[in-house]
């Protein structure tokens, strides 16, 4: 693959109307961050939380935790009902799923309250007080307030984007996007468990999943769920791409390396692209770096 012609093709692409925009359409006026460095707040109202601290770390291949240690109102979604993570499998029909579940979960739609874009749940990872969903930096700004619909279509709050990071000096998604929107309401109902039939084994870094190649499988409230070859990374950016097709609506969903019949959290949806000759191609963020900062927990 040539590099810098595809990077190049991407990044222009990204700047018109292929980019996953429908997240958010406000600018940040946060300064520029190259890397996905953020700067988590000191815990805070942290009688609202549920649970006792967790311990232990999940780096790599080592095992989630479970969510009920984290979070009292959790609820189990069955195997049998979630989609397949297989190779080549593209399935738009996953969206209904998503759409009409009701609970927060990894894949299931999300609202921004204070600009109306809407995007998809990622991964949920915790401090060991509080418990976060990983998501895309441009999905909002610090201090929007999010929101999902239970099953009767009744808003339910989320909480606040409590950090971000994004590259303010350009419109293209070509730097840190990545975003943590804190679970704060006791009465969200959660599902931690990727939205896939598969089991969660960890999360890996970017490193390891260019180094591996591994199938990439996301999942989104707008294109359902695909998996598809892993394809390049970008240097020095936290962004790789793979080859699925995804949809406004789907930024922030989650992003797995599917593994031996195993899941492994990898990234967030950041942007599509379908101009470039070779196919479509989708980008993700990885998420190892601000597993790593902040020493998260990832749950299951």
């Amino acid at each position: 693959m040539r590099f810098s012609s595809r990077l190049a093709a991407i990044l222009a692409a990204a700047t018109a109307a292929s980019v996953l925009s429908a997240c958010s359409t406000s600018s940040s006026a946060e300064t520029t961050i190259s890397t996905t460095t953020l700067d988590l707040p000191a815990v805070s109202d942290s009688d609202r939380r549920q649970g006792s601290a967790a311990s232990g770390t999940t780096q790599g291949f080592e095992e989630p935790l479970d969510g009920d240690a984290l979070w009292d109102n959790t609820t189990e979604i069955p195997q049998a009902e979630r989609p397949e993570p297989r190779r080549n499998l593209i399935a738009p029909d996953a969206a209904d799923y998503f759409m009409s579940l009701g609970v927060l979960t990894p894949g299931a739609p999300i609202y921004n309250g204070t600009n109306g874009g809407r995007c998809s749940t990622g991964h949920f990872a915790g401090d060991g007080q509080r418990l976060f969903i990983l998501t895309a930096g441009h999905c909002g700004n610090t201090g929007d307030t999010f929101y999902y619909e239970d099953q009767f279509g009744s808003t339910v709050e989320i909480g606040q984007m409590v950090k971000k990071a994004r590259n303010t000096n350009t419109d293209s998604i070509n730097s840190a996007d990545i975003a943590l929107i804190e679970v704060s309401n006791p009465a969200a109902e959660v599902s931690t468990s990727p939205a896939f039939n598969a089991p969660l084994a960890g999360w890996m870094s970017l490193e390891d999943v260019t180094h591996k190649k591994p199938t990439i499988c996301f999942a989104g409230s707008a294109g359902g769920a695909a998996c598809d070859d892993f394809i390049d990374r970008f240097e020095n950016q936290g962004l790789f791409t793979f080859g699925s097709e995804s949809v406004p609506g789907d930024s922030g969903g989650p992003v797995y390396a599917s593994i031996d019949g195993k899941l492994y959290a990898v990234g967030v949806l950041s942007f599509g692209n379908y101009d470039d000759y070779t196919g479509p191609e989708t980008g993700a963020m990885e998420i190892g770096n601000t597993m790593e900062q902040f020493n998260l927990k990832l749950y299951s």
